[in-house]
């Protein structure tokens, strides 16, 4: 024997994507959205602005829309509705709600590094540190050249200038 609620499952409309095993353990999630709504209106030919407190609560059961004026204390006057087509609309404004405000948030744009500079071959010929490369006759790192290595210009800038591993 098939008990009343075994009637009543089997005679639901099952939703595309949905199996009928879970419609008996499935309750949609609580929703919430409090916030404020701006609006405007047009009475007999002048604009009207209008703004309200709103308070939305979406649940399996019902729906319910709470309109009061902005900062007010009071509970504010409710609209409810048991209709599964409301539930279904408010969702989808919910959802459509929250693609909007996901699209226009404003993210932190990544900050520009600076490029490293190149890597200079240890050999490659580059102007005396000590002479900037004008060639003094008596600059005792380039001897009068003018230019160096890499390597000895670096030794140089370290410290390390006048050992006798760091000349080529």
């Amino acid at each position: 024997m098939a008990s009343d609620e075994d009637e009543v499952a089997s005679s639901r409309a099952v939703e595309p994507g949905i199996s009928p095993s879970r419609l008996h353990d499935s309750t949609p999630p609580r929703r919430e959205v409090d916030g404020h709504t701006f609006w405007r209106t047009d009475a007999n030919g002048r604009p009207v602005e209008l703004t309200t407190a709103t308070g939305i609560e979406l649940d399996g059961d019902r729906c319910r829309w709470t309109v009061s004026p902005p900062g007010a204390r009071s509970a504010g006057e409710p609209v409810e509705s048991v209709s599964r087509e409301v539930r279904y609309f408010l969702n989808s404004v919910l959802g459509a709600m929250q693609r909007v405000t996901h699209r226009a948030t404003v993210r932190p744009a990544p900050k520009p590094r600076p490029a490293p500079a190149p890597l200079i071959p240890a050999t490659a010929p580059v102007p005396c540190p000590l002479c900037h490369g004008e060639a003094w006759p008596d600059c005792e790192v380039c001897d009068g050249a003018g230019i160096i290595t890499a390597r000895q210009a670096e030794a140089w800038r370290s410290g390390t200038w006048g050992r006798e591993e760091d000349h080529d």
